[in-house]
């Protein structure tokens, strides 16, 4: 073992949810002892460690003079702050873990961090793209291991298998002309900035290639995030290219239909493409579903829609907490989830050609049908 490179990872956390840093940290000790990496030797130290920071630094700065020991970070986010965001109040990780997280993602890539959150706190949006497990408050560790255990151990192996690709030597075939000339403009531009003696300029450049790294690694998988600059007209263009299209679509989001540039060009899309389109909009019980919903559905029966009502209460359906309510399906192909939604913040994580994500939420996507009713059914309930 003494031969093997070491692979470093650091545990962040508040005082409050130090008990859950200590538990990840011997979890990731028992996942090793057990399914050690012949590549390998994981060594974890958590932030409350003898000497890992210097006396009289701030724990900010202490960990970006740290950043060049460690391969990977873990942060723990719990629902430790109060705060009041226009007139609502919610409960937010520390301020502070949410900045090293972000620190740590831009110097070594968003793969290379993971964020365990602890009863689901709100989280800023731009966190989309981030490794994130979410757990319940556990007061016993076995118990939290038995949750934690299969997505701790998921996110070591990707990054393990992330590191050493990156490490291997490749010659890359690129087989889309445009994008090679792209590539090759690139690498070209980057040389040129290269010669200009800054060791900060060349600091800032190697955080934004290892950002982009990270997208390329999503794109080698068939994933992309998709952001508010173009989340709209991408979800569009992907629509009127369908043959088939399922969807959903929860209460939280239901003004999105108000907004012209979303929903009539959405609806515009459907119509083009002649797509068999099914939207099922989700709702907690039947008291939810107001003149102006009712009034939505008849718009999007009108552009050959078929429309469903889910309602929650009713359903036996377990969902899986990584499997989100507002998703759509494209062609059983492609996989679209909303990750946020407001002006100017609408943004996606897309999965292409994925068989892991499309068997669950193929699945989910079964049961909500099984479980739903047609708009017309409903609206005959109304008037009797």
């Amino acid at each position: 073992m003494s031969d093997l490179k070491p692979f470093r990872i650091f545990i962040g956390s508040s005082e409050e949810n130090r008990k859950y840093a200590t538990w990840i940290l011997e979890l990731i000790n028992d996942i090793e002892k057990i399914e050690s990496d012949k590549s390998y030797k994981v060594v974890v130290s958590g932030w409350w460690e003898r000497g890992l920071f210097k006396l009289m630094n701030s724990f900010f700065e202490s960990l970006h003079e740290l950043l060049p020991v460690f391969e990977a970070a873990i942060f723990i986010g719990g629902m430790e702050d109060l705060t009041i965001k226009r007139d609502k109040k919610g409960f937010h990780p520390r301020d502070n873990i949410i900045l090293e997280l972000g620190l740590f993602s831009g110097a070594k890539g968003k793969y290379f961090s993971l964020l365990v959150t602890i009863d689901i706190p709100e989280l800023p949006s731009d966190l989309s793209g981030i490794n994130i497990v979410k757990l319940n408050s556990i007061n016993d560790y076995n118990e939290f291991q038995k949750e934690a255990r299969s997505q701790v151990r998921e996110w070591l192996r990707l990054i393990k298998d992330y590191k050493e690709k990156f490490e291997k030597p490749s010659t890359p075939v690129i087989t889309d002309t445009e994008i090679d000339v792209i590539i090759k403009e690139m690498v070209n531009d980057i040389n040129d900035a290269l010669k200009i003696d800054s060791p900060v300029f060349h600091q800032s450049i190697k955080t934004s290639l290892n950002l982009f790294a990270s997208d390329v690694d999503y794109w080698s998988s068939g994933q992309l995030y998709i952001g508010p600059e173009r989340s709209i007209q991408f979800l569009i263009s992907l629509y009127r290219n369908a043959k088939q299209v399922f969807a959903t679509s929860v209460k939280d989001f239901s003004t999105a239909w108000d907004d012209n540039l979303f929903g009539d060009e959405i609806l515009r899309a459907h119509k083009e493409s002649a797509a068999d389109v099914v939207r099922i909009f989700w709702f907690a019980k039947e008291s939810e579903v107001k003149d102006e919903d009712i009034g939505e559905m008849e718009k999007q029966t009108s552009f050959g829609v078929k429309v469903y009502l889910f309602f929650e209460y009713r359903s036996t359906i377990s969902i899986p907490t990584d499997i989100a309510r507002d998703f759509t399906i494209i062609d059983d192909e492609i996989i679209g989830i909303t990750e946020s939604f407001g002006r100017n913040r609408n943004a996606a994580h897309y999965y292409f050609k994925n068989s892991s994500k499309n068997k669950a939420f193929f699945t989910v996507r079964d049961r909500l049908k099984s479980e739903s009713i047609k708009f017309e059914e409903f609206k005959s309930g109304l008037k009797k």
